[in-house]
């Protein structure tokens, strides 16, 4: 099934931002599974603007003729994905400024610099100030960054506090959308195991749905699935599983098949974690993102939010809080 958004982007080259690029420093300055981020300056138009350039990794082959077909292929598999992910524009969504080449054999992407950093790194710095509702707010833009990449059949595939990014507004930006499987392409083998020891994993195989951690086909539940461990940390500000390792979490996920515990904090209520529950469940079971993203707009007034009928709030209230009361109480 081809996404809506492929049909919009036919025979539209990428943006190439080579000659407007420079490093602010020679090293990267974050790394995580998959690649490499520099911070850079772009130049254009009489100003400059910070940048982050996220550059994947690649594994040359000793053969020198089949290493040049795979980076031929690589790129064009890379401009192919990227092409189709930079027409995004959401409030919620890190928006693809261009590519550029010269921090490796292979493209690389450019994205707007956020201050705030990750939201895994905002949480351990401003968490404790944070106010419920301010950390609602996180979990409704999150769930609304969703909605959107699904509508246009967009799916995650790798979502975790590492590759959300957080404005100067404090509003909450996805990135690294698809691309999980896409550089899963690029480098045969490439599992979550291997990403373990990245710098920057922020908690990717805590939040990967049971069924990523075998298979890298992305689906709309498995990003559910993420979106409730999100929601536990924004709310808890612990990952979930704090007390284990990623390797006894792995096994607790396919062989346990067990959810987190839930956590000891004024700000996660019986409600909020009958959602993350929800969330955790089979993944036919799982809610869409739509769901979720009306049901959080009942967890607090805040003015900001949009509004949905009265009808469908209690449609959805419905949905997750009586029929499948019991599932939250079991657990």
């Amino acid at each position: 099934m081809s996404s809506p958004l492929s049909s919009q982007l036919e025979g539209r080259p990428l943006a190439d931002l080579t000659k407007q690029v420079s490093r602010e420093s020679a090293i990267h300055i974050a790394g995580g599974a998959f690649g490499d981020v520099y911070k850079c300056r772009r130049h254009s138009s009489g100003s400059s603007s910070l940048v982050a350039v996220k550059s994947p990794r690649y594994f040359a082959s000793e053969d020198p003729e089949k290493n040049q077909r795979q980076l031929e292929l690589n790129n064009k598999i890379l401009r192919r994905e990227l092409g189709l992910l930079r027409r995004l524009e959401h409030s919620n969504i890190i928006p693809l400024l261009g590519v550029t080449y010269g921090f490796g054999p292979i493209l690389a992407a450019i994205l707007p610099w956020m201050e705030n950093g990750t939201l895994h790194s905002f949480l351990k710095n401003k968490g404790q100030t944070l106010s419920i509702v301010e950390r609602l707010n996180l979990v409704h833009g999150i769930g609304s960054g969703l909605e959107y990449l699904h509508s246009l059949l967009v799916f995650h595939g790798d979502l975790h506090s590492g590759n959300v990014l957080i404005d100067e507004e404090q509003n909450p930006r996805i990135s690294d959308f698809g691309l999980s499987c896409t550089i899963g392409k690029l480098q045969p083998g490439l599992s979550y195991l291997q990403g373990l020891s990245s710098t920057n994993n922020a908690g990717a195989v805590r939040c990967a749905a049971p069924e990523r951690l075998s298979d890298c086909k992305p689906h709309p539940s498995a990003d559910m699935y993420s979106f409730g461990c999100m929601m536990y940390e924004v709310l808890s500000g612990d990952v979930p599983w704090k007390e284990k390792n990623d390797f006894e979490v792995i096994a607790l996920k396919l062989m346990a098949h067990k959810p987190p515990s839930r956590p000891i904090h004024p700000a996660v209520e019986e409600e909020h974690w009958a959602l993350m529950v929800k969330c955790w469940s089979s993944p036919k079971r799982r809610p869409s993102a739509r769901e979720v993203v009306i049901v959080v707009q009942t967890f607090s007034s805040s003015s900001e939010r949009g509004c949905v009928s009265h009808a469908e709030q209690l449609k959805c209230i419905a949905f997750f809080f009586f029929i499948d009361w019991s599932l939250s109480r079991k657990w």
